[in-house]
């Protein structure tokens, strides 16, 4: 065999294992989510806009992922969405089990715009709202159907709290 042909041989075979890399965490997706339910957080009450749109989502979600787990939404209104998104930063299973939808503003904001906003800081301490306990870039990101609504998830990573 020449020296071209080992190189393109090799080539070939790099080429085929790293096509294989993604299809791993696939099936393991599969297996993971097989005969589960996912908890899909709504962070609005019965019968509004955000539920609308929630359940719509979840009725679809389970057949376009691997293992075709159930999807049981579960509303927990309260603060604009802060409830909802306290309640899978802290307390939900942090394993891919439960997700959530809630309005993109319950995310802490910048300094910057924190100091701007003293207003809004005022009035959640007159109006007794509840504070964010999250941190949004721990969250994971799954998508976006309207300018101000986000799908998320966290999960808890290796070496994360």
């Amino acid at each position: 065999m020449t020296h071209f042909a080992a190189g393109l041989m090799l080539r070939i075979w790099v080429s085929l294992w790293l096509a294989m890399l993604p299809l791993a965490p696939v099936a393991d997706a599969a297996d993971f989510y097989k005969d589960r339910t996912i908890t899909f957080i709504i962070g609005s009450a019965p019968g509004g806009g955000y539920d609308t749109y929630s359940r719509l989502i979840a009725s679809h979600l389970g057949r376009q992922i691997g293992g075709q787990p159930a999807i049981v939404p579960q509303n927990v209104p309260g603060a604009g969405s802060i409830r909802a998104a306290n309640y899978l930063y802290n307390v939900a299973p942090k394993d891919g089990t439960t997700i959530g939808m809630v309005d993109e503003g319950v995310q802490e904001p910048t300094p910057d715009a924190a100091k701007l906003s003293w207003f809004g800081g005022v009035l959640r301490r007159i109006m007794g709202t509840q504070e964010t306990k999250t941190d949004a870039v721990k969250f994971n990101w799954i998508g976006r159907i309207l300018a101000n609504s986000v799908i998320q998830d966290r999960l808890r990573l290796p070496g994360q709290q």
